[in-house]
């Protein structure tokens, strides 16, 4: 769900909705998300915290580890 919509509508504010899963189908009883789908959505949201971080450069092997794998450059692990 988003207010974006709001945002657009009554005060003219452009909007960026991004996320995954099927946009006919949000909010009812058989909604689903593909894995696929969730794990490249992962990707642009820390794409997207990098670029807004001024980490552009950051390693490549972060994002790679949304997908299950364990980056070793990750504190923490």
């Amino acid at each position: 769900s988003t207010d974006g919509t709001i945002l657009r509508t009554t005060l003219g504010i452009p909007i960026v909705t991004c996320g995954p899963g099927n946009r006919l189908i949000p909010h009812q009883v058989d909604e689903y998300v593909e894995v696929t789908e969730l794990v490249d959505a992962a990707r642009i949201y820390v794409a997207s915290a990098f670029n807004y971080l001024g980490l552009d450069g950051a390693s490549p092997s972060i994002v790679r580890g949304l997908d299950g794998s364990s980056p070793s450059n990750v504190q923490g692990r």
